[in-house]
């Protein structure tokens, strides 16, 4: 199972919408310098987390390919009507604080809501 640790989890959560972030703005979110931010951003990858990085004036940056909710929050074959409180219980195992697994839930039911809206 992979561990975050917390400058990773942040820049998850930062990255969570999918949209374009440069290491200057990650590391003032982050509270970090932007080094720790290259160097989190390597170990994500390392573990297997698909972060898209550019360098050009349209954008520069990283983004998240995956949404962080499609990477912790697999549909389970056996119950797909999960309690919420066992999916945070899912995500605490994974290294997430409370607050955390709460906002990427939260995440997770907006982003679902615009893609339903925009299907429509």
């Amino acid at each position: 199972m992979n561990r975050f640790g917390r400058l990773q989890r942040q820049i998850l959560t930062a990255l969570a919408d999918g949209q374009w972030r440069n290491a200057g703005s990650l590391a003032a979110i982050c509270g970090v310098e932007d080094d720790a931010i290259w160097a989190a951003v390597k170990r994500l990858r390392e573990k297997g987390i698909n972060i898209e990085s550019e360098i050009g004036r349209s954008c520069s940056g990283y983004r998240l390919l995956d949404a962080v909710p499609a990477l912790v929050l697999e549909p389970r074959k056996r119950d797909p009507r999960t309690p919420m409180g066992e999916e945070i219980k899912r995500l605490r195992g994974m290294g997430f604080s409370r607050e955390e697994a709460q906002r990427i839930l939260d995440d997770h039911a907006t982003t679902m809501a615009r893609r339903m809206r925009r299907a429509a």
